[in-house]
């Protein structure tokens, strides 16, 4: 029974892993969006390194606010964990489809220990995989 209640809590912390993810890559579009809007209250002058003319203060600032508060959001502790994720994506799919087997087999096993001191016969477990691997038709 430890190993089902072990498999679930892993299989838990990966669903929290691609939450993280997920909302590491939301807070970097907005950043972006934000970003753009600011930009777009601004006349630079390609030749000349001044700093931009702002055509409509109010609204630069409210966008330039924005973008700070965005910026800070995606780079909070929590969120960079779904940054140094994005390039694990690949192993942690693995990862919890191998959680997954592991808790089928797990339970199975636990099934056949129930049906046994019960003295009952067998019905198969089917998880995702044996089904799409036996599934010939």
């Amino acid at each position: 029974m430890d190993r089902v209640v072990n498999a679930m809590w892993r299989l838990k912390r990966s669903e929290r892993a691609e939450t993280a993810l997920f909302y590491w890559r939301m807070q970097g579009l907005k950043v972006i969006r934000h970003a753009e809007q600011a930009r777009s209250y601004e006349v630079t002058f390609p030749t000349v390194s001044f700093p931009p003319n702002i055509t409509d203060k109010a609204a630069h600032t409210e966008a330039s606010e924005a973008l700070e508060r965005a910026k800070r959001e995606r780079d909070r502790d929590e969120v960079l964990v779904g940054c140094v994720l994005g390039s694990e994506a690949g192993k942690l799919a693995r990862y919890e489809r191998g959680l997954e087997r592991s808790l089928f087999r797990t339970l199975d096993e636990l099934r056949q220990l129930q049906d046994r001191r019960r003295n009952r016969p067998l019905p198969p477990i089917f998880d995702a995989v044996t089904l799409a691997a036996g599934d010939t038709e």
